[in-house]
């Protein structure tokens, strides 16, 4: 595996920062929200991971503020408001985003983003298919080097995550309902996020349900493990890609060195159903950590 391999896709730093936040964050709690209804909270979160098949390697830094709501129309104290943006830089692609999250209860958490993307033209993005039977696997896109396009891009998000708790069991599904438009020559370009055919004015929906234990914890620490299934699809090309695997994630919420919260995570499984990796295996990796402004 070359290093230009692990640089191939930067949007993925997005989605594996914000899968990662979620993993270690208590699914059902926003943790350390204050009772007092006018307070507020900045946090930047920092998080590396890496993706095996395909291959990518991510970096993203988040800044977010975020209001209690501790109100009578709120009596939950875990109910909040946040506003957050996020800067993605790699050899690939410049992603800059911004953010609107509301959870009212722990049980509903609702997410507006807004995604501008600025492709380098280089290490596979972004590269334009004459149609929706085009091959895409990693053969295919190695075989169009030099061939990627300098353009742009944007993304809008509407991310709702609906979780239960019942007993030591947590249930969770969280589904991404995106609009892309890309300023390239297409008709169809490879997002590199989900690996998937999409066109200009396009729609993709990501849906994730997992269930989460926690086999272990102490004052500091917990530990989420589970199973999860992820769902894709593309419109425009009218493609789906299905996995199912196992996620683990460490979580320590004192002070370790200068961070006030830290992250290790691991997903694993196989492609259930993938035109270019089918019954395959895949992996992600990485470490995270927050600071309290």
């Amino acid at each position: 595996m070359t290093c230009k391999q692990w640089l191939r896709s930067v949007p993925l730093i997005t989605a594996l920062a914000v899968s990662a936040l979620a993993q270690a964050e208590p699914p059902v709690a926003a943790a350390g929200t204050s009772t007092d209804a006018s307070s507020h909270r900045d946090i930047i979160s920092v998080d590396l991971a890496g993706r095996l098949n395909a291959d990518a390697v991510a970096f993203t830094v988040e800044g977010k503020r975020r209001w209690a709501l501790q109100r009578s129309s709120f009596p939950d104290p875990d109910a909040y408001a946040q506003l957050g943006g996020y800067l993605s830089i790699s050899p690939a692609t410049i992603d800059t985003a911004l953010h609107g999250e509301w959870q009212p209860h722990p049980a509903l958490r609702l997410r507006l983003q807004y995604d501008f993307y600025g492709f380098l033209g280089q290490n596979g993005s972004l590269l334009s298919f004459p149609s929706a039977e085009s091959p895409f696997g990693q053969d295919a896109v190695d075989a169009r080097k030099g061939q990627e396009e300098t353009t742009t891009g944007h993304r809008f998000l509407f991310q709702p995550t609906l979780a239960a708790k019942l007993g030591p069991v947590i249930f969770r599904n969280r589904t991404d309902l995106a609009y892309y438009l890309f300023d390239g020559k297409g008709p169809y370009f490879l997002d590199q996020d989900n690996t998937m055919l999409l066109k200009d004015g396009d729609l993709l929906v990501n849906d994730r349900a997992e269930i989460l234990f926690k086999p272990w914890q102490d004052d500091a620490n917990d530990l989420y493990a589970g199973p999860f299934y992820e769902m894709v699809y593309g419109r425009g090309a009218d493609l789906d890609s299905q996995r199912a695997g196992l996620a683990l994630a460490l979580a320590h919420h004192g002070r370790l060195a200068f961070t006030d919260r830290s992250r290790i995570y691991l997903q694993g499984g196989r492609y259930l159903h993938d035109r270019n990796r089918q019954s395959e295996l895949f992996a992600v990796i990485g470490m995270g950590f927050d600071l309290d402004l």
